[in-house]
């Protein structure tokens, strides 16, 4: 049996690898622990990313409050169960009053680092995700709205807005910026990976970049379309394959992300834009909009569910298997 938690709305399950529909119940408001919202634990704010230090145990969560102004939040528990302790940090929200998030976070091993980047412009660290502990160690000047940050190859890549790339080969203590080479009007990258022989960039537009160097010259291509944004990528090195997230709600798959290679879409109906796709456990999984959760051994044909039918429930945004086994986390 695997213990999965959906925090994006604070919702739990107990369920087997497969993620069977209707396998996700709502959480009481104080499940998650006193101090986040109001004393309400984790109902009602929006978590848009997860990150997880395997050393201390302890989780990170980011987002915002989902209120008029979307206010900043950041989260931190020893047990996936909690409780959950709310950071308010002044430093790190900034003007959250103008509006934005927390976008993504990640904990990075080799520095011991919690690394998260907000809308307001910044990128910053903090050994433990305690309020008073973050330190700014990148500023850009102009809103970030950063998408997603990875590990690749050892390096921590922010994927950014207008074909930008911010990355640090420390740990998360410097950051230089760079650019994959996306073209037209709609050029923000999404994600990048390491497949272990070249990082590989997705974003708008279908558009796909690769490199060996992050500030080289990356190769342009596309996933076989070019009407749908993508979202994420996963690579598997079991089956040699990628499968790539769109906003069309598909998944992109191919053997090769070299230029002229084909790209096919996988089998299975999403309810909307697929956020993020990973490889683990045997299998990629995928998550999205309309509540979906998606799992497939082969990259080619995913078994398509939803954690919750009411529409009154969240997307799914991100999609964990911090484990290595066959506990698998959303937010």
């Amino acid at each position: 049996m695997a213990t999965r938690l959906y925090l994006r709305h604070s919702s739990y399950s107990t369920a087997n690898n497969d993620m069977p529909a209707g396998g996700w119940n709502h959480l009481n408001s104080t499940t998650g622990g006193a101090g986040l919202v109001n004393g309400a634990g984790l109902n009602g704010i929006l978590g848009y990313d997860l990150a997880y230090n395997p050393t201390s145990g302890r989780y990170l969560i980011v987002g915002d409050q989902g209120s008029a102004n979307y206010e900043t939040y950041m989260a931190y528990a020893d047990s996936i169960d909690g409780p959950w302790t709310y950071i308010y940090d002044t430093n790190v929200y900034l003007n959250s009053a103008a509006g934005g998030g927390i976008n993504a976070c990640i904990y990075v091993p080799s520095s011991g680092l919690f690394v998260i980047a907000n809308d307001e412009n910044s990128i910053w660290t903090s050994p433990t995700a305690e309020a008073g502990t973050w330190t700014l160690r990148y500023s850009s000047g102009a809103s970030l709205f950063v998408n997603k940050i990875t590990i690749a190859n050892g390096n921590v890549v922010v994927a950014c807005p207008s074909s930008t790339i911010i990355y640090s080969t420390d740990g998360g203590l410097t950051w230089t910026t760079a650019n994959v080479g996306f073209t037209g009007t709609a050029t923000a990258c999404r994600e990048v990976i390491w497949d272990g022989t070249r990082y590989i960039a997705v974003g708008q537009s279908g558009q796909l970049a690769y490199s060996t160097t992050l500030n080289g010259t990356w190769t342009q291509t596309t996933v076989g379309i070019t009407n749908s944004d993508c979202w994420s990528i996963a690579y598997s090195p079991t089956l040699g394959r990628y499968c790539v997230g769109m906003g069309n709600g598909t998944v992109r798959t191919a053997t090769s992300v070299l230029a002229g290679s084909t790209w096919t879409a996988a089998t299975g109906t999403f309810g909307g834009s697929v956020d993020m796709v990973r490889w683990g456990n045997g299998r990629f999984v995928a998550c999205g909009d309309g509540r979906t959760l998606a799992y497939s051994t082969n990259g080619t044909a995913f078994t398509v569910t939803q954690y919750n039918t009411s529409t009154t429930k969240a997307d799914v945004w991100g999609i964990y298997n911090f484990s290595g086994g066959n506990t698998w986390l959303a937010v």
